[in-house]
């Protein structure tokens, strides 16, 4: 058995101190609001659409409502807006703004718009929110899944459940932290903090890239690979996979069976970038043959996820509702509201905001 051994067929996860709309209960600071509302009002008559899927859309529509913006909703008078602001909204839900200037995201990820062509066709800036506290949400969101893998939390819980004292549980001998090999697919802002994060907690950090990366950015804790010609020993090094990639078409489907079966038997994956890494028939034959043992799914390909799809009941996967790591919604409305304004003056925009159509991300 692979030294990080087998999850068991319950756990839990009591602790929680947000929601998936970190700050929805939050305001913006009176001194950030007026500053937030005097930019809004530079442009009263441009008015702003708001779409997304992701379980928040009334809560942002309030919030930009409350920092001066006139806000529209899909299927109402779309001709003032110059701004559309976005989390996977149905496909062709931006046609019909036929004054748009930009696209904002309401988080990091972009790839929706990628695959829209009714966006990309509008030839605007499409825009993220760059948050570094959304990095340390996701490194802390990963050092508990690690834990939880390698100090076997979830057959502890399992015995807490049947009021067993059981001190087998990690065979009398706890891994440490440098027997544990990690290994994160993506270097970006996310990956980049993830894989310092881990290394600086003693974990052995190997990075994977679709193309080369100045290692002097990471230090000699992370060791770094890159390309199709390095991706099984960089898989093969790997106990644990943190997928952290952007979703491009040269990624799509790259948590598959070459992966599994090229990392150490016994080994985990969680997927926290997009559902559409991950090829569902491959885990799930992965962790019928034993080659994983555990995997933890942040994102899904149909979200919500169905209550038909056999990762909910499956003993050796947590599901969870893509939370890992989510917007701030006052930090979030701050920065909408300056890109707006930038836009709208003809300024550029700060460091990695705009999204790129020519690399997919």
């Amino acid at each position: 058995m692979h030294r990080l051994g087998s999850l068991v067929k319950k756990t839990v996860f009591r602790v929680g101190f947000g929601s998936a709309a970190v700050g929805a209960k939050q305001g913006v600071s009176e001194k950030t609001t007026t500053r937030l509302m005097s930019q809004a009002v530079d442009r009263p008559e441009s008015e702003v659409l708001v779409s997304s899927s992701f379980g928040s859309q009334s809560i942002w529509k309030e919030r930009l409502e409350e920092a001066g913006l006139t806000v529209r909703l899909p299927g109402e008078d779309v001709s003032k807006v110059e701004v559309a602001i976005v989390f996977n909204p149905p496909q062709g839900v931006l046609e019909p703004c036929m004054n748009l200037k930009a696209v904002q995201s309401l988080g990091a990820g972009v790839d929706f718009m990628m695959e829209d062509p009714t966006i990309i066709a509008k030839n605007v800036p499409l825009m993220r929110i760059v948050d570094p506290l959304m990095a340390e949400r996701m490194s802390t969101f990963c050092v508990w899944a690690v834990t939880n893998i390698q100090r076997k939390c979830d057959a502890y819980y399992e015995a807490q459940m049947d009021c067993r004292w059981d001190k087998s549980v990690e065979n009398y001998k706890n891994i440490d932290n440098k027997d544990v090999r990690i290994g994160v697919m993506g270097l970006g802002v996310m990956g980049n903090h993830v894989a310092k994060t881990l290394s600086m907690l003693g974990y052995p950090v190997r990075g994977w890239t679709r193309t080369p990366k100045d290692s002097r950015a990471f230090g000699e804790k992370v060791q770094l690979y890159h390309g199709d010609e390095q991706f099984v020993d960089f898989a093969s090094n790997s106990d644990i996979v943190i997928n952290l990639l952007p979703l491009t078409p040269q990624t799509k489907g790259i948590l598959n069976s070459r992966l599994f079966d090229a990392m150490p038997r016994g080994g985990a994956v969680m997927n926290l970038a997009r559902g559409a890494h991950l090829v569902a028939d491959d885990l799930l034959d992965a962790l019928e043959r034993g080659q994983l043992e555990a995997a933890v799914l942040d994102v899904f390909v149909k979200e919500p996820l169905p209550p038909t799809c056999p990762f909910w009941k499956h003993p050796k996967i947590r599901v969870f509702p893509h939370m890992s790591s989510v917007t701030d919604i006052p930090n979030g409305v701050e920065q909408i509201l300056r890109n707006r304004s930038l836009i709208l003056s003809n300024k550029p925009l700060p460091p990695g905001v705009q999204a790129h159509v020519d690399v997919g991300y």
